[in-house]
C-alpha cells in the first residue's frame, strides 16, 4: 500500500509539473486546506494544486521531485525533515482528540479500557499518532490499552475506520473530527499538556522558483482563510 501511495504522488509531481503552485499537505487538513484554495483561486483567478498524504511521505517526495513549492502540516516535522525551508508560516495549533464510533457507548477517557479496538495514525511517521501515543503514556493509559492500539498510514484513514464502526475508539485531529462529526460518536479534547504542542504551519521551500506562493501564503492570514481555519480547529 505504501509504495502505491508513493507512485501516486511521484505521478502527481509529473503531473503538475507547468503547475503555478503546488503545495503538499498532510491528509488530515484537506479539507481546511481545500476550502481555503477554492475560495483563493475564485478571488485571484489563479491556480493552486494540492496533494495530501503522510507527511513522513510527501517530505521524502520533496527531497527528490524538487516540484513543490510549500509544504503545508506539523512545523516540528518539517523541521526535522532536514528540508531547506524559509521561515514557516503559523497556521494555528493542532490539537488531539480522542473520538468515538456512534455504535461504541464511548463517553469518557476511562471507557479506552473497554474499548475493543483503538486506532491512531502511525506513530513514527504522522504527528497525531505521536501525540496519541504520548497522551496514552503520560495520561498512565497506555499500560491498559497496549494489545487494542491499531496503527494506521494517516488520520482520515482513522477517522473512516471510525465513520465505518471499524474500530471503537480512534485518537485524530480536531479538524478531521469536524468535518465529518455528523458521522461519528462523542469527542474528547486531550488536554494539551499531555502531548507536545503542534504548530501547524506553511513553509516555502528554499528551492521553489514559483513567484505566486508568496501571494498565496499571504491569503493565509486572510479574514476569509483564517475564519475556516478556526472553524477546523485551527487557532493561533
Amino acid at each position: 500500500m505504501r509504495v502505491l501511495a508513493i507512485f501516486a504522488l511521484i505521478c502527481a509531481f509529473f503531473g503538475f509539473a507547468n503547475a503555478e503552485i503546488l503545495v503538499a499537505s498532510g491528509a488530515g487538513y484537506k479539507k481546511p486546506l481545500e476550502e481555503v484554495v477554492k475560495i483563493y483561486e475564485k478571488q485571484s483567478g489563479k491556480k493552486v494544486n494540492r496533494i495530501y498524504g503522510n507527511l513522513a511521505q510527501i517530505i521524502e517526495q520533496a527531497k527528490q521531485s524538487g516540484k513543490i513549492d510549500a509544504i503545508f502540516g506539523d512545523e516540528k516535522f518539517i523541521a526535522k525533515s532536514k528540508l531547506e525551508v524559509e521561515k514557516p508560516q503559523l497556521v494555528g495549533y493542532g490539537k488531539l482528540v480522542v473520538v468515538g464510533s456512534k455504535d461504541s457507548g464511548f463517553k469518557s477517557l476511562d471507557d479506552l479500557k473497554n474499548a475493543e479496538k483503538i486506532a491512531l495514525p502511525d506513530s513514527k511517521k504522522a504527528i497525531y499518532g505521536v501525540a496519541g501515543m504520548e497522551f496514552l503514556k503520560n495520561a498512565n493509559l497506555y499500560k491498559d490499552v497496549e494489545s487494542k492500539l491499531m496503527f494506521l498510514a494517516t488520520v482520515p484513514q482513522v477517522t473512516t475506520y471510525l465513520s465505518e464502526g471499524n474500530v471503537d475508539v480512534g485518537l485524530i485531529n480536531i479538524s478531521d473530527y469536524l468535518a465529518l462529526k455528523d458521522r461519528l460518536g462523542a469527542m474528547i479534547e486531550v488536554d494539551s499538556s499531555l502531548y507536545t504542542p503542534i504548530l501547524i504551519s506553511i513553509a516555502k521551500l528554499s528551492e521553489s522558483k514559483s513567484t505566486e506562493i508568496a501571494e498565496f501564503m499571504a491569503f493565509l492570514e486572510s479574514k476569509e482563510a483564517v475564519a475556516i481555519f478556526k472553524k477546523y480547529g485551527l487557532e493561533h
